[in-house]
C-alpha cells in the first residue's frame, strides 16, 4: 500500500502533465479524497466491463492510457458509477506517448526490434535489412495478432527504414516520407491517406498498438501497490 500522491509522482516524473498536448485531456479524470492505495487497474480505455473488473478485483483506482473526458463529451453514467463506487481515474496519454518507455517505445520493442533514430516526440525508426514479407511476420507475431491492413504491398520489397508510431499515427506520413522510410509501422489509417500516397503503411490497430505499454507502467509501480492489467480486448474485430 502507498499513498495516492507518490503514485502519481512517480507516473509523472517519467510522464509529466506538462508535456500533454493542447487538445489533451490527461491527468485527473475524478479526483477524490483517497489517500492510500492497495490496486491499481491498468486499461487502455475506460468501459461498463472496466469498471465491473476493478470492482471485481477490489481495486482502489483506474488508470487509464485514454482520458474518459475526451473529444467533447464522455459517459456520465461511467462516470457517476465511478464516484459512486470511490474509484479514482488518472489518465496518461499523450505524456505517456513521448515518455521513454511509452507507447511507441513498447510498440517497436515488442515487435522484436530496437529505437536506432527518432523522428519527433511521437515518431521512433528502427533500421531494418528484411523483406516487407518478413517485417510483417515479425510484427504479428511479436503483438500476437492474425490480421493487419497495409498499402502498397509488395511482400518482396526490401525494407531498410521503418517508423513506428503507436496510436494514429497518420497524420506524420509526411514527415515519415520526408525521412525516406521504407515502411510506416501505426493505426488508425484512412481512406484517402491510404490513396494518396506511395509509402507502405501497416496498420496493426489502435488498441493493439497501445497496449503493449501498460506493461511498463506494471513494472513502474509494482513497488507501490498491486498492479492488474485490465481484460481488454479492441471495439473492432476483424473477422
Amino acid at each position: 500500500m502507498a499513498e495516492l500522491k507518490e503514485i502519481i509522482n512517480k507516473i509523472e516524473r517519467i510522464a509529466p502533465l506538462r508535456t500533454q498536448e493542447e487538445w489533451d485531456n490527461s491527468g485527473w479524470q475524478i479526483r477524490l479524497n483517497k489517500k492510500n492505495i492497495r490496486r491499481i487497474l491498468l486499461c487502455v480505455s475506460i468501459t461498463d466491463d472496466i469498471l465491473k473488473q476493478a470492482l471485481l478485483k477490489k481495486c482502489d483506482m483506474i488508470i487509464a492510457h485514454h482520458p474518459l473526458f475526451f473529444g467533447g463529451g464522455f459517459d456520465k453514467e461511467i462516470a457517476r458509477d465511478l464516484i459512486r463506487y470511490h474509484l479514482p481515474v488518472y489518465s496518461i496519454h499523450t505524456p505517456f506517448d513521448k515518455a521513454v518507455g511509452g507507447t511507441t517505445d513498447m510498440l517497436i520493442d515488442y515487435c522484436g526490434f530496437c529505437i536506432d533514430d527518432i523522428l519527433n516526440d511521437y515518431t521512433k525508426i528502427y533500421y531494418a535489412d528484411m523483406t516487407l514479407k518478413e517485417l510483417i511476420h515479425r510484427i504479428k507475431k511479436g503483438l500476437e495478432i492474425d490480421k493487419l491492413r497495409v498499402t502498397n504491398y509488395n511482400p518482396k520489397k526490401i525494407v531498410k527504414k521503418v517508423a513506428f508510431c503507436a496510436g494514429s499515427g497518420t497524420s506524420f506520413c509526411e514527415d515519415v516520407i520526408n525521412a525516406e522510410c521504407d515502411c510506416f509501422v501505426t493505426a488508425d489509417l484512412k481512406y484517402h491517406t491510404a490513396l494518396d500516397n506511395n509509402l507502405t503503411i501497416i496498420d496493426v490497430g489502435h488498441f493493439e498498438s497501445e497496449r503493449p505499454a501498460l506493461n511498463t507502467l506494471k513494472n513502474l509501480l509494482k513497488d507501490f501497490a498491486e498492479v492488474e492489467i485490465a481484460d481488454e480486448k479492441s471495439p473492432i474485430e476483424i473477422i
